[in-house]
């Protein structure tokens, strides 16, 4: 299976022509593509879609420090813990179902960031990166 990638979300510094062809890709990460992160980052972060392991809710955390937005609609509303691995205290939780911590978090769907009303031309996806 082949994927057209229409731009590396992951680093702005690789943007791939419509028409390129490249090899398998894994899952993906799909990002915010004109709105930089608004957390103490300073704007170095994209901001990329989450989901909830357990209720489904979706959310966007800084790529950069992890910093987690409850509401993708809405970035004026307080941020909602970390994201980063398992360096989220036990407090940090779901801000919908308050059941699973925002470690468990996984990347969203391209279904599930449609589903918000987002539009392609909205957000930018790339493989996700391993660390």
């Amino acid at each position: 299976m082949f994927a057209f990638l229409y731009e590396y979300s992951s680093n702005s510094r690789y943007v791939y022509p419509a028409h390129m062809e490249i090899g398998p890709v894994g899952p993906l990460s799909f990002e915010l593509r004109h709105q930089r992160c608004p957390c103490f980052c300073d704007g170095e972060g994209t901001l990329a879609f989450i989901t909830c392991a357990r209720c489904a809710h979706v959310a966007l955390v800084c790529t950069e420090v992890g910093t987690v937005f409850p509401n993708p609609l809405n970035l004026t509303e307080p941020p909602c813990g970390s994201w980063l691995g398992m360096a989220g205290s036990e407090d940090d939780r779901c801000p919908h179902c308050r059941e699973a911590r925002l470690a468990e978090f996984r990347h969203s769907t391209e279904d599930e960031v449609r589903a918000l009303g987002f539009a392609p031309k909205d957000y930018m996806y790339g493989p996700i990166q391993q660390t």
